[in-house]
């Protein structure tokens, strides 16, 4: 576990994380952080079936867990990509710290904003939870695709995720 811990394996997990479709999100307009493959799946769903916008050549991208958004926010900020992050507090005493680094990566010209949902995902959408964290891209689309998320919390979900991204700032210049 130790070795797990040293720097030289920051370059073993940017190997890992930019394999040929997570390197697409280096060419997007914008970018959209999100903690795993349970966001990514409902929202790509929810803008392919129209009741989502985001602006053009957004790439919404799976962070493989919170405990990396803030790597990404690095990388995206350092090549000079605009992006949003979009995550659980999950349990707010739990992962204060984990949190603050999230919110103290953001980049003055390049982060849009950094949206915490209250408690988790499945909360905000009104749905139970799975019990297995591997099934939760699975049901949260069953639930979707069978009308168990109520109307209401689908659209303050999408409103949320539209708030991501305000008036789209490059280089401190609005444009």
């Amino acid at each position: 576990m130790q070795k797990d811990l040293k720097p030289e394996m920051e370059s073993v997990k940017f190997f890992l994380w930019l394999n040929p479709d997570r390197a697409g999100m280096l060419f997007a307009q914008h970018v959209l952080l999100v903690e795993g493959p349970s966001e990514t799946a409902l929202i790509n769903r929810l803008l392919d079936d129209g009741k989502l916008a985001l602006p053009q050549g957004t790439y919404v991208r799976d962070c493989l867990g919170k405990y990396n958004i803030h790597r990404f926010m690095n990388l995206l900020s350092g090549l000079g990509v605009v992006h949003a992050v979009l995550h659980d507090d999950d349990n707010a005493n739990e992962h204060q710290e984990l949190n603050q680094l999230i919110a103290d990566s953001k980049d003055a010209n390049f982060t849009q904003t950094v949206i915490t949902m209250p408690k988790d995902l499945e909360d905000v959408l009104g749905v139970t939870s799975p019990g297995s964290s591997h099934r939760k891209p699975q049901h949260l689309l069953y639930c979707y695709a069978t009308n168990q998320i109520d109307n209401a919390k689908l659209t303050s979900f999408c409103e949320i995720v539209q708030s991501c991204f305000v008036p789209v700032r490059k280089r401190g210049r609005a444009t």
